[in-house]
């Protein structure tokens, strides 16, 4: 159990990263991209690497219940947007919108308002809006 700093999401806090994250890469090296650090016990303040699972972040959201915004690229398609048209009306970037799509990123509260009021320019995409529905888990967990 990490007896450091505990932030209030419940992760311990090794200087500027995860105290989790840090036990991981002492034992095995550095976390690919693409990939989370999975608390196999559930509890966010553990650093036993034993407890821990390095896992694609598709996977690892899954795990969590959260749905990843794959159906976003499905919903942008048939309305013919590409991912610059959704990056001008969101004020999104194309790389982050990307990550979203393929669930490698977690939309924050904010992003999600964005998109969902970008959205709104097309209304047929808005018949499809369960795709913005998301239990966010925090990246790396």
């Amino acid at each position: 159990m990490w007896d450091g700093p505990i932030e209030a999401s419940g992760y311990g806090r090794d200087g500027h990263k995860k105290a989790h994250r840090v036990a991981w890469e002492r034992v095995h090296g550095p976390i690919p991209e693409g990939h989370h650090i999975h608390h196999v016990c559930r509890n966010r303040a553990c650093v036993n690497v034993a407890h821990l699972e390095l896992l694609p972040a598709s996977e690892h959201l899954r795990l969590h219940g959260a749905r990843p915004l794959v159906l976003l690229r499905d919903v942008r398609e048939s309305q013919g947007l590409s991912l610059r048209d959704l990056e001008r009306a969101s004020g999104i970037s194309r790389g982050l919108l990307s990550r979203f799509e393929s669930g490698l990123a977690t939309p924050r509260r904010h992003e999600l308002r964005l998109l969902e009021s970008a959205l709104r320019l097309w209304p047929d995409a808005l018949q499809a809006r369960t795709f913005l529905v998301y239990e966010p888990i925090e990246e790396g967990s």
